[in-house]
């Protein structure tokens, strides 16, 4: 059996690195195809209920290709998030066809989800034209985005360590985001121009993206289907339940658990 080499792993990271950043489009479109979310609460103990979700939508256009890393025609779709830590308990996943379905390891949706907020940024600088560019014009100014990052190096560390960390420390997410809503408001901010879209918007879009994924992850699942093809996937995970009588209690548990969080931090 063959060790993967070091080469090797950076390879795949990159390769869903370009899987995320190639679904950023379809994500912030996400109003379009992501039609309803449906939550229904069964109570399974004292302080402990079992959540079950179910999300209607429809196979957005514009998903990148995952090649050999999933059946042909299989497309990745982003349909809901859920906390990082502490993991979920009693996690069913079931795909539109009704068949038991998993996560994604955690180190691939790290990337995954590492790849999406890049693609915000890009759309950010995307929305820079003073007019309404033509496709041809999108790939060209993708490609020299691709060569040039966005970015200030030791900020995309910041983000990337934000998206790796299970439990980020709260005042380092605040930093992080206020350096990137900073940096990309000195570069592109500024009123509509012409064909440009409202980049003040997609800027407090992806710094809203930012602070999401410091504590939770991009559920993703594999579909097959033409664009605009309806689907519908569920999932199920057990939580916890105080109620209000229990203030309480519900203090002194929530006290506990931010010392948890800090020590495991």
């Amino acid at each position: 059996m063959s060790i993967p080499t070091e080469d090797t792993q950076r390879t795949r990271k990159d390769a869903w690195q370009r899987v995320g950043r190639g679904t950023a489009l379809a994500y912030s479109m996400h109003a379009d195809w992501l039609f309803r979310r449906v939550e229904t609460i069964e109570f399974v103990g004292t302080g402990s209920v079992k959540r079950h979700i179910s999300v209607d939508f429809a196979v957005p256009p514009g998903l990148p290709s995952l090649r050999k890393r999933a059946a042909k025609g299989t497309k990745l779709v982003p349909i809901s998030v859920y906390y990082k830590w502490p993991p979920l308990m009693g996690f069913d996943f079931l795909d539109p066809d009704g068949k038991p379905t998993s996560l994604y390891r955690r180190a691939t949706n790290k990337e995954l989800d590492y790849g999406v907020l890049l693609g915000m940024v890009d759309l950010v600088a995307l929305s820079t034209f003073d007019h309404k560019p033509s496709r041809k014009e999108l790939k060209k100014r993708a490609k020299k985005i691709a060569k040039n990052p966005v970015l200030d190096p030791c900020l995309q560390c910041e983000l990337k360590a934000l998206i790796d960390k299970r439990s980020p420390h709260w005042p380092d997410v605040q930093r992080t985001a206020n350096k990137l809503r900073d940096e990309l408001t000195e570069k592109f901010a500024g009123p509509p121009i012409g064909g440009r879209k409202d980049i003040d918007g997609q800027i407090a879009a992806t710094v809203d993206l930012a602070g999401r994924l410091a504590d939770s992850s991009i559920l993703w699942i594999g579909v097959d289907g033409e664009p605009g093809t309806d689907r519908i996937a569920k999932f199920s995970y057990n939580d916890h339940y105080i109620p209000k009588e229990g203030s309480r209690l519900r203090a002194s548990l929530s006290r506990v658990w931010r010392q948890v969080r800090r020590r495991l931090g």
